[in-house]
């Protein structure tokens, strides 16, 4: 590995020279018009247990009595959002 700038004496050379594979495979990618900064399609996953709406119904929640246990909020949260008759 050789660097490319060789007056960098203090510290570790960052930079090096491409390999021949290397090269080939940056002016293939340029041949056939392949850049990084494309985007990509969002992947797919699992989908988030609550929505952005759960999410500011609980703050709501929380903010109201900042003293409620864990227990409390949770039994709070659960009967607002169901579908309770």
């Amino acid at each position: 590995m050789r660097c490319l700038e060789p007056s960098l004496t203090t510290m570790s050379c960052k930079r090096r020279e491409l390999t021949i594979f290397e090269r080939g495979e940056v002016i293939g990618a340029w041949k056939c018009e392949i850049r990084g900064d494309e985007t990509l399609p969002p992947r797919t996953g699992r989908p988030p247990k609550m929505t952005e709406r759960d999410g500011r119904h609980l703050i709501r929640i929380l903010k109201k009595d900042r003293k409620m246990t864990l227990q409390e909020l949770h039994e709070n949260f659960v009967y607002s959002t169901s579908t309770h008759n």
